[in-house]
């Protein structure tokens, strides 16, 4: 089994490193604790690889549902996040089981190249996060933290550029931009060697031990996952029974309060999930089910929210990642 099934495994675990560092930062966005955007992603992946409408697809916590929560967060508290995002998977749901999701087959396509750009350039300024100096987090009542400066706004990626954060010495700069070279020669140059795993986990291979084999050992460091957040946590419990959220009762003005972000956040996951599907269709030649999908996100919302998450949808990056690894069956997923 593990030898016809190796190049799935390893592409998920490629993937699954690669999650975590994202869900965290997601999470600061949203104004949450990083363990929020943490069940989010592993609650989001087991839902749409297991009822999506497209093998090797990957879902997880993203910075299109998370740049829509920090009002609600910081307006009423996370309880209200939790219940928008309840909302949103059953919004989602509904939108499968009345078989909209061909809808999306409609949009031109130079609305999907569009999307594909814009979302590589997002993607691609937000990785300066990550030679800004991590702000310090701190507790509050409603059990939520902060959120990254302007992280309110639709533009939040760009935020190393708008907040008030100081950018890391140039030392640590240099290191850092020196791990950067070196995954992406190895992401390069080793396929060229070896196909036994895929290059990305080898580039993250190859740096881990450079950081602490050689970087710590003469004298400098670069910023780690467990640097920037505690990523500890518990198996989760449905937000009813855990003592760590304080929840409104459930009432009228509550669901008016929520719906606003729990409409939104089901639109831009399935307008995300469903381009990336289709996306992946158009490289593979082949063609996935689009109201699966959205009920496979719809499923993920649903339990993200109950179990104490912050929702998510298909991430176009690793999904991109995982076909590229060979990563094309559930399992990858």
């Amino acid at each position: 089994w593990m030898k016809d099934n190796k190049t799935q495994v390893l592409s998920g675990i490629t993937v699954a490193l690669a999650q975590v560092p994202e869900a965290v930062s997601f999470s600061f966005v949203a104004g949450v604790s990083p363990s929020v955007g943490l069940q989010s992603a592993w609650i989001m992946g087991l839902a749409t690889s297991w009822f999506g409408g497209r093998p090797g697809m990957v879902a997880g916590s993203t910075g299109a549902i998370a740049s829509v929560l920090p009002t609600l967060v910081a307006d009423y508290g996370v309880g209200h996040m939790f219940y928008a995002i309840i909302l949103a998977g059953i919004i989602q749901m509904v939108f499968a089981f009345l078989k909209l999701g061909s809808v999306v087959r409609i949009i031109p396509h130079p609305v999907m190249v569009g999307f594909c750009n814009g979302l590589g350039v997002v993607i691609g300024v937000a990785q300066f996060n990550i030679f800004k100096v991590p702000e310090e987090e701190h507790d509050d009542s409603s059990g939520s933290h902060r959120a990254l400066a302007g992280g309110s706004e639709i533009g939040s990626a760009f935020s190393p550029f708008t907040n008030d954060l100081p950018w890391v010495d140039a030392t640590m700069g240099l290191w850092m931009t020196f791990h950067i070279v070196v995954t992406l020669a190895v992401y390069i140059l080793f396929p060229k060697i070896s196909t036994a795993i895929p290059s990305s986990l080898a580039g993250i291979i190859v740096c881990t031990i450079l950081e602490h084999a050689f970087v710590r050992q003469i004298g400098f460091n670069t910023n780690t996952v467990e640097d920037l957040a505690s990523v500890k946590g518990e198996f989760p419990v449905p937000i009813w029974f855990d003592d760590q959220w304080e929840l409104p009762p459930l009432s009228g003005s509550v669901f008016v309060e929520v719906l606003p972000t729990a409409i939104t956040a089901a639109a831009i996951g399935l307008l995300e999930s469903l381009l990336t599907l289709e996306i992946i269709d158009e490289l593979t030649n082949t063609k996935g089910s689009s109201n699966w999908e959205a009920f496979g996100q719809g499923l993920g919302q649903f339990l993200s929210g109950i179990f104490g998450g912050m929702g998510g949808c298909t991430t176009i990056g690793q999904s991109l990642m995982n076909i590229h690894n060979g990563g094309y069956t559930r399992l990858s997923s």
